[in-house]
């Protein structure tokens, strides 16, 4: 899905600005903020876009975390 950090931010950046294209008066540039379920203009886009955001945090946390788990295992 991305191979660098900076590839998983622009990405998780392009799903923020999805969301904000998809519902009214959400505004909100910051990667780990999600909308009110108000005000949606498609919920089966938004959904698309919520798994996809949450798939990229997912393998972004466990790259990260993994390699405090191995660090401590050692």
């Amino acid at each position: 899905m991305y191979s660098s950090n900076q590839q998983a931010i622009e990405s998780l950046y392009s799903y923020q600005q999805a969301m904000m294209a998809l519902i009214t008066n959400f505004n909100d540039l910051d990667i780990y903020s999600n909308p009110s379920l108000s005000g949606i203009s498609s919920k089966n886009l938004l959904l698309s876009v919520l798994e996809g955001k949450g798939a990229i945090l997912e393998k972004k946390w466990v790259k990260e975390n993994g390699k405090k788990q191995r660090k401590k295992r050692k």
